[in-house]
């Protein structure tokens, strides 16, 4: 009697820290970074990728590459999750690491990866979950935060020019009342002219700075 022969077992590439789920808080506006391990598990080089189905929403660092030979040998992936300006919607995004032996230190192209036997891929898949925020963090919490009054640059530009107005128009200013300390000072009392001097250019710088900084904020 003939006994079936079991299908050959691929042995183990690589090993994956998470090897699951990918931690996220669901804050907005602020990126958040998870780092996925790949460690080698064969005398080889083995090359890797990483994908995602959303990739607006993150940026993966490598998102390919190869880890050297050798059991033990380790490579980190960074995925960033961008800024949000909505909270999660409830989908789940999620990730796909592929890998495969290889003979050298060159990261595979895509007609390589397209040419690769689907038998000899390592696939591991990955979910997003979303881990509880700090409190006064949640996306409740931040979409009730009153937002602040957007300005085109076109508004930016004219308070610039504004300001720059001013400022000009305030030096013109302080130049003619040290041209008359200086005619007082001349006629007599040159300590007194010289108190006189400092004190008026330094409120004058002061009014200055304020005036510029209430036009472009």
């Amino acid at each position: 009697v003939l006994v079936p022969t079991p299908p050959a077992v691929m042995p183990e590439l690589v090993k994956v820290t998470p090897d699951k789920e990918l931690e996220f808080p669901p804050d907005m506006y602020t990126a958040h970074t998870v780092s996925v391990q790949i460690t080698n598990m064969t005398d080889a080089h083995v090359a890797y990728k990483m994908k995602t189905t959303a990739p607006k929403s993150y940026l993966v660092k490598p998102s390919s590459g190869v880890v050297a030979p050798g059991p033990g040998t380790t490579v980190f992936v960074d995925i960033i999750m961008q800024p949000r300006v909505s909270p999660p919607d409830g989908s789940q995004d999620r990730f796909l690491l592929q890998a495969v032996k290889h003979s050298n230190t060159t990261a595979l192209t895509k007609a390589e990866w397209d040419a690769v036997d689907k038998t000899e891929l390592h696939d591991q898949k990955f979910v997003v979950k979303w881990t509880p925020s700090n409190k006064g963090s949640s996306p409740a919490a931040l979409s009730e935060m009153p937002m602040a009054t957007a300005i085109s640059p076109n508004d930016l530009k004219s308070k610039y020019a504004a300001g720059q107005d001013r400022a000009q128009q305030l030096e013109n200013d302080c130049k003619s009342l040290r041209k008359q300390v200086e005619e007082l000072q001349s006629a007599g009392g040159a300590a007194s002219g010289n108190s006189l001097v400092s004190l008026i250019v330094a409120l004058l710088i002061g009014v200055v700075a304020g005036v510029v900084l209430s036009q472009v904020m």
